[in-house]
């Protein structure tokens, strides 16, 4: 199969580089300034979002059973966990169940301050970037209020997370936000608001993102040089999906309902894969090396490069390729790979292994040559007691000159 099948363009070249013990690079798709809109919403609005479907209910036409009432659960004595350190910025939470997000499986969340879930694998400084569950991602900081908590329920039939009483870093003086995010193990998605006192489009954007959605972003990784000449692992993250909820700019006593729609990733089987493409939007392959359904854009993408699935993916079930050894792309593919906007694609790590194999050659040689030059440094002394046919030799002792003795 043609590779250029699975070349998509990447909509932003921009990279963040994050600061942190783990050497990351981000790319995210482009967001627009929030604007407020020419008129407020008063019906149930409903759009598709290729992976998602969302719906927006306006106040007083909100479904019974969104909002989850935590002071009676805390009552009656319910397992309700409260965020640990507010000192920390995010806190990773093991689920209750296994959660779908854009099809792939998780089993854990990092619930973060600022008002949203962190769904990567990949932890770093900068998590708000990409790869979050956000019902309103801003500046928070529960620790301006004692009456600031973030209150958690995690059951096997919902996760959910309720930002109580936060205020905003850069506003202050417009009160305490009180807001929810629910998951459950259908992968439905709830943002409910109970009370948000600043339209969306007035936050500060500047000082930090302010989001209402969700987004997903797939891995690479490659060895690179430092600035100081070291050679590290640098992990790219390029975000190829995001969902911008804007039907309101109020959010105050409304919510947002996003359920999960069927995609390439979901199928197990080469029939089910052949069945999504045809019936959804997405131009899913069949890949038999690694077991994969894909459109090419996923978090399995790397996984894809090196199976080979974008030589052998297929969308005739009938046909069966050839089993090869997995092959990593030359330089000249990776430099050529979709995403990369020439960066080399995947983890180089034949090339760590050659610069490690000359560095000991040198090494070796200089030890050599300077053991030759000064024989009678400790190293030539050693080089010539040690020298293969030494052990041939007798070893009794010889007398010098001066009556001392001397080992060759």
């Amino acid at each position: 199969m043609d590779k250029k099948t699975f070349v998509f363009v990447l909509l932003s070249v921009a990279f963040y580089q994050v600061t942190s013990a783990l050497n990351v690079k981000v790319s995210k798709l482009p967001r627009t300034l929030r604007q407020a809109p020419d008129e407020e919403q008063t019906t149930v609005v409903h759009d598709n979002h290729t992976y998602y479907t969302s719906s927006y209910y306006p106040p007083g036409q909100v479904p019974d059973g969104l909002w989850i009432d935590f002071d009676p659960l805390i009552d009656s004595g319910a397992d309700i966990v409260t965020f640990l350190n507010i000192t920390d910025y995010y806190e990773v939470v093991p689920l209750a169940f296994d959660f779908p997000i854009y099809g792939h499986t998780i089993d854990a969340v990092g619930v973060a301050i600022p008002g949203f879930l962190y769904t990567g694998t990949i932890y770093h400084d900068f998590v708000h970037l990409t790869q979050y569950i956000a019902a309103l991602q801003a500046n928070f900081d529960p620790s301006i209020s004692p009456d600031s908590r973030i209150l958690m329920l995690n059951t096997d039939k919902r996760f959910t997370v309720q930002w109580d009483n936060l205020y905003n870093v850069h506003h202050v003086d417009a009160g305490p936000f009180t807001f929810q995010i629910s998951l459950l193990p259908t992968g439905e998605i709830h943002f409910v608001y109970d009370q948000v006192p600043l339209p969306v489009s007035e936050l500060n954007a500047t000082a930090f993102p302010v989001e209402v959605g969700i987004a997903d972003a797939l891995y690479l990784s490659q060895y690179e040089f430092d600035n100081d000449g070291a050679l590290v692992l640098v992990v790219y993250i390029y975000e190829y999906h995001d969902v911008t909820l804007n039907a309101t700019d109020n959010l105050t006593d409304s919510a947002y309902v996003l359920k999960p729609l069927p995609n390439c990733v979901i199928a197990k089987t080469c029939d089910e894969c052949l069945d999504l493409s045809a019936t959804t939007e997405f131009d899913c392959y069949w890949c038999e090396a690694s077991k994969q359904c894909s459109d090419g854009i996923d978090r399995n993408y790397r996984d894809w490069l090196i199976a080979g699935c974008f030589d052998t993916a297929t969308q005739d079930c009938s046909y069966t390729p050839v089993p090869t050894e997995p092959t990593r792309p030359t330089e000249t593919e990776a430099n050529n790979a979709p995403l990369s906007q020439g960066a080399v694609v995947g983890v180089s790590v034949s090339a760590a292994l050659v610069v490690l194999l000359l560095a000991a050659i040198i090494v070796v040689a200089a030890v050599f040559t300077y053991a030759y030059c000064k024989p009678n440094s400790r190293v030539g002394l050693f080089m010539i007691e040690h020298r293969p046919k030494a052990r041939y030799l007798n070893r009794e002792p010889k007398v010098s000159s001066d009556g001392e003795k001397v080992n060759f």
